[in-house]
């Protein structure tokens, strides 16, 4: 599909708004299609609902059904949450403290279990002499 169908089709979208399309509307889509674009005149309703989901995925990483988004909120009655304004500075400290942490933690539990191995060495060895 090229750049010329997606606007096309991006229009008609943003003039329709977010309802399920229908043959009729299938039907002048097709038509707006193929006077814009000169091709693509006997497209199959298959493939335009193929384009039509293409465009829709795309809109949706630009940004640009936004208003669809807000008249659903507002149908529902969601409210917009605010992240609180932390610095980034202060998350990225406060990462860097619990990985050292955890990075002492792992040096401990090391050393305890190389020193229970130098115990049991020590006996071994102590038990040897005596004999």
């Amino acid at each position: 599909m090229d750049e010329q169908t997606r606007n096309i089709i991006r229009k008609k979208l943003q003039k329709l708004g977010d309802i399920r399309l229908a043959k009729e509307h299938l039907k002048e889509l097709r038509e707006e299609i193929s006077e814009g674009t000169g091709h693509n005149q006997f497209a199959s309703f298959k493939n335009i609902r193929k384009w039509v989901s293409m465009v829709k995925k795309d809109m949706k990483k630009d940004g640009r059904r936004e208003e669809a988004v807000t008249t659903k909120k507002e149908k529902s009655g969601a409210t917009e949450r605010k992240e609180p304004d932390i610095p980034l500075e202060a998350i990225s400290d406060r990462v860097f403290m619990q990985t050292i942490g955890y990075e002492i933690a792992a040096i401990r539990r090391s050393m305890d279990r190389i020193s229970s191995q130098l115990s049991e060495i020590e006996k071994k060895l102590s038990f040897v002499k005596r004999d």
